[in-house]
């Protein structure tokens, strides 16, 4: 089936109501509805290519990283544009003042990341040890409680913290 301009030709008109079929071929109604889509949804795909969008969004990152690489690529471009640049209209927050803090922001930033993969690899290292040191305070304040059965309080002594209260409850909201 064809549709030309706008109009559908005799094919369709042998479509019956009453009984839901067309004439000689069912699926022709099916392959019209189809083509019918087809259509309409290059339509929109095109119309809505070339409509503008009336208020585009700029993001600006959040990662402090990526926010400095931002901030030296508006400064590079800024000095390169120089008394023409646009951005000389700014009154306060100026590239002249902030431009050049750009560059150490980046090399304490830098500085930062580097320490903070010190940091978890000291970390790491430490909590490899401390995972035989834990067992060996839970060891000593079992055997220690096996010596001092019948004064517990004296595991105070070897820097335990002893309560001879019970342990409270937590209730449940």
């Amino acid at each position: 089936m064809n549709v030309t301009d706008g109009k559908l030709n005799d094919e369709f008109a042998r479509y019956d109501v009453e009984t839901g079929r067309l004439g000689d071929d069912g699926q022709e109604f099916v392959l019209w509805c189809r083509d019918i889509l087809k259509k309409f949804l290059y339509f929109f795909t095109i119309k809505h290519k070339f409509m503008p969008n009336v208020k585009p969004r700029v993001d600006i990152p959040s990662n402090p990283s990526e926010k400095l690489s931002l901030a030296a690529k508006i400064y590079a471009h800024h000095l390169i544009l120089g008394a023409a640049s646009p951005l000389n209209v700014l009154q306060s927050h100026t590239w002249a003042t902030n431009g050049p803090n750009v560059a150490t922001a980046q090399t304490l930033q830098a500085e930062a990341e580097e320490l903070q993969r010190k940091l978890n690899q000291t970390y790491e290292k430490r909590d490899l040890l401390l995972d035989e040191i834990d067992e060996s305070v839970k060891a000593s304040r079992d055997a220690l409680r096996g010596i001092y059965r019948d004064n517990p309080m004296a595991l105070g002594e070897w820097g335990f913290d002893v309560h001879d209260s019970p342990k409270a409850s937590v209730k449940k909201a």
